[in-house]
């Protein structure tokens, strides 16, 4: 029989806080639900998640000897390193060369720390990737100012300066010039654990690009997502407005992005969720490999919301020694999980930013706090639809509507937060097309949708009438939908349309989520308590019945064409009541 103290271990970093602990928190409970072993072992700072999950969290300092006394309270235990960061395995490695885990009888499951070993550091890294035939930018460790300073001499501005292994990306900067060098090695060399900077020739402006894969030990893979940072190289990718899957690339990109992130997983042996980010230069087929994270991470959080099931479980299940071949597919009956998924909508992810960060200028540091996503079948209808979300919830607190174009132009220029706003504000106010691609920087095909934008909007106001908001067969459902609802719901109430129902918009892209039946019910019980009918407006049918008196209005291309008057809205209306 197993002891008390032999648990599972789920060791957990703060690089990542509130993803890496919730992502950690919640498969701790799913496998507590089967056996009730596992534990989650926080190394950081007590903070509001854990003192809310309470006894399901262990809080160790981020020190070695109050990291070794809390694991000898677990001899015997596993140790699972999905949740963890670079700052945990220094002090693995450091535990590792003392003989304590042989000592306490612990086993660290998933890849080896040797495995970890290779790609440690970022030079190691480089190393890799250059074994592995794939272009690295020029590089060179250092360890001191003067070192920075020789590396330069042999290289062009700008120079990225990564200092190993410290906290949340702190440290890393371009520098432009001597003295800006000068200051970030200063800077990195003291956040560093290792006191060591990788400095390497910077890819900055170029595209910006994630691909996360899922690996079993044996061998299984796939490709779960493709994540594409309109912002490029230069913007950390939190801070960046991003989409998935990456839609502007062409097919020999697209291939050989994937065949490389496939690639380095299978050669590194690694198990689980695996991100890797890449730059890609927007003038040839060329492209760097900046990085690879076996850990919980954003990007890899973003693919499960995109997905709608987590990537975080599945890949706890891999690391435990769980086959691909074998795991059921968590949202297609009958398909095993090594299935690729292919999409037909775009997720995407604005970022969000407080007051304090607001006028702060983006850079390789994180400034954002969190994210808002929508769902749409084009980049602008997704887009759209995550801007409703940031104005439901009212997070958006800057009016560019109120600056002049002066102010405009420094927001874009200087790469602020929210600069999509201000860029969709520059439009609307006639600033020429080539005059934002330089300001902004963007590639000209971000900066078209956020045209199509501006002119949708300015076609709707030319063509609405009093009576009815006309939508084109061509339109995305976005704006289906929120056509469709403006008839039913005009002036407030139906009494106009001679129709004693409410509208409820369903994103029917979340339909396969519980949480959303649970919203949708609510929703739907309240109207009803009121004695209202509920009209729900979809383009497929809700695969669960939410009670009677509840009507399905299919949005689809035949009745996108019908709805053109209130008249056919009602006709529509009735043929639903039908069925």
């Amino acid at each position: 029989m197993m002891k008390q103290n032999q648990k599972l271990l789920l060791l957990c970093g703060d690089s990542y806080q509130d993803i890496s602990l919730l992502a950690a928190v919640n498969e701790a409970q799913k496998l507590n639900a089967k056996d009730g072993n596992a534990l989650v072992l926080y190394l950081g700072e007590e903070n509001a998640i854990t003192q809310e999950v309470g006894e399901q969290v262990v809080v160790s300092k981020l020190k070695l000897d109050a990291f070794r006394t809390t694991l000898l309270s677990y001899t015997g235990s596993r140790l699972l390193l999905a949740f963890a960061d670079k700052q945990i395995l220094n002090l693995l490695f450091r535990l590792e060369e003392t003989g304590f885990f042989k000592d306490a009888s612990i086993r660290i499951i998933g890849p080896s720390l040797q495995r970890y070993r290779t790609f440690y550091q970022q030079a190691d890294q480089r190393r890799l990737f250059q074994e592995l035939g794939y272009q690295v930018p020029a590089s060179a460790l250092v360890g001191s100012v003067r070192e920075a300073i020789e590396f330069s001499e042999g290289i062009q501005f700008p120079i990225m300066i990564w200092p190993v292994a410290s906290k949340q990306g702190q440290g890393r900067k371009i520098a432009h010039n001597l003295d800006d060098l000068c200051e970030a090695v200063e800077t990195g060399l003291a956040v560093s654990p290792s006191q060591q900077c990788l400095l390497e020739f910077s890819t900055y402006g170029f595209k910006e690009l994630d691909f996360v894969v899922m690996r079993d030990r044996e061998d299984n893979h796939y490709l779960a997502a493709s994540i594409e940072s309109i912002d490029p190289v230069g913007i950390h990718s939190s801070d960046s407005y991003q989409f998935m899957p990456a839609v502007t690339l062409t097919d020999r990109e697209f291939q050989n992005l994937r065949e490389a992130a496939i690639h380095i997983s299978r050669y590194l042996k690694l198990t689980g969720a695996i991100s890797i980010k890449f730059a890609l230069d927007p003038t040839s087929y060329a492209f760097y490999i900046l990085e690879v994270n076996p850990f919980a991470s954003d990007s890899i959080s973003m693919a499960s919301m995109g997905l709608g099931y987590s990537l975080f479980e599945q890949g706890v299940q891999l690391q435990l020694g769980r086959s691909l071949e074998h795991l059921p597919h968590p949202l297609l009956k009958d398909l095993k999980a090594v299935y690729e998924p292919s999409l037909d909508y775009i997720f995407f992810k604005i970022p969000i930013f407080s007051d304090a960060a607001k006028n702060a200028r983006l850079n390789t540091q994180i400034h954002s706090y969190g994210a808002v996503y929508g769902f749409g079948k084009r980049i602008d209808e997704a887009y759209q639809q995550a801007l409703e979300t940031i104005k439901d919830k009212y997070l958006l607190t800057v009016f560019p509507e109120e600056m002049s174009d002066d102010e405009l132009i420094q927001k874009i220029a200087r790469h602020m937060p929210h600069r999509l706003f201000y860029i969709l504000e520059a439009l609307k106010r006639g600033f020429e097309f080539e005059e934002l691609l330089d300001l902004s920087k963007l590639a000209p095909v971000y900066l078209q949708v956020l045209a199509n934008l501006v002119a949708m909007e300015k076609e709707a106001e030319v063509a609405t009438g009093p009576a009815f908001l006309p939508v084109e067969p061509s339109a995305g459902l976005y704006e289906v939908k929120a056509g469709a609802s403006y008839y039913l719901t005009q002036n407030g109430t139906n009494e106009s349309l001679g129709l004693d129902a409410a509208c409820v918009l369903v994103d029917d892209l979340e339909i396969c989520d519980e949480r959303f039946y649970q919203k949708v019910r609510k929703q739907v019980k309240e109207l009803k308590e009121k004695g209202q009918q509920v009209i729900l407006l979809t383009n497929r049918p809700f695969t669960e019945s939410l009670a009677d008196k509840v009507y399905y209005l299919s949005i689809n291309e035949t009745s996108l064409r019908l709805i053109q008057t209130i008249d056919q809205v009602k006709e529509i209306v009735k043929l639903s009541n039908l069925q």
